[in-house]
């Protein structure tokens, strides 16, 4: 597998592009400060029930590239829907990726990226199948179960106490209060609930450290309305999916807007589907 496809599996699993881990909101934090005030922040985002989101991720280093995407997520019902500008990476075919997501079960629509789809556009992974040892393009997919938008946000349940106010800024014509901090994504795992504990873990070995650099912005009623993280390539632990892309960063960021958004996900037909199962067969 190339580099630049590795990248591409690997930044949409940190850009949050689909589902997979139970992330339910616990007991909001008193506010008492930015420390406080962030670790506070995915119970009151995720008890919204639903939001629009938006992704931008820029690669810097080695191998350059942007995408972007919009969709929308409900926390409750862990479905989704997402729609990725990837032409920006040079991947042909790929101008416009779609995905569904169902809980552990996601359907990816890459066009003429992937070979051997025929008349079936559409990839259905059940993320709960996929096991380890499968090759570095599964551990890339498996990856994807640690970073739906409710995993990225419960990542701040992990701020240390370096956090700091930056500011007011407007995200989408909202006033929100800029913070800047680190967070421990093991002490982001201890302190979330026990669906998302083992994904964050497995976040922080694939990234070769459990510090990321975040920045966020909350709104007046706490909720994240953006969260911006940076990943050091050079530091991916040796089997990550993105191990030899060479050195840079990825800076990766989620806008989170009209929240309580009606979210409606079916699946596409049975006629324009291929299982992962049956293309990972006729690649043998």
């Amino acid at each position: 597998m190339s580099s630049r496809r590795r990248l591409l599996l690997f930044a949409l699993a940190l850009a949050g592009v689909t589902s997979g881990a139970c992330s339910k909101g616990g007991g909001a934090v008193e506010p008492s400060g930015p420390t406080a005030i962030l670790a506070g922040a995915p119970a009151r985002t995720i008890a919204a029930s639903s939001a629009r989101i938006a992704i931008n991720a820029a690669v810097k280093g080695q191998i350059k590239g942007t995408f972007a995407g919009e969709g929308a997520f409900a926390f409750g019902t862990e479905r989704g829907r997402l729609v990725l500008d990837l032409r920006p990476l040079g991947l042909a075919g790929t101008d416009r990726t779609e995905i569904l997501l169902d809980r552990d079960v996601v359907f990816l629509k890459l066009g003429g990226a992937l070979p051997g789809l025929g008349q079936r556009p559409w990839v259905r992974i059940d993320l709960s199948k996929l096991k380890k040892g499968q090759g570095d393009g599964i551990e890339a997919l498996r990856q994807l179960r640690a970073n739906d938008p409710r995993a990225v946000i419960n990542e701040l349940r992990g701020v240390t106490g370096d956090a700091e106010k930056v500011g007011t800024e407007a995200v989408r014509d909202v006033e929100t209060v800029h913070y800047r901090a680190t967070v421990d994504l093991d002490k982001a795992a201890a302190a979330s609930p026990a669906g998302v504990r083992d994904d964050l873990r497995e976040v922080a070995r694939q990234l070769g450290t459990s510090k990321l650099a975040v920045e966020a912005w909350l709104d007046a009623d706490g909720r994240v309305r953006r969260l911006r993280y940076t990943v050091d390539l050079a530091r991916l632990d040796e089997n990550a999916p993105a191990k030899g892309a060479g050195r840079g960063t990825v800076v990766a960021t989620l806008d989170l807007f009209d929240f309580g958004t009606d979210v409606a996900v079916a699946p596409p037909p049975a006629d324009q589907v291929t299982d992962l199962a049956d293309l990972l067969g006729t690649a043998r």
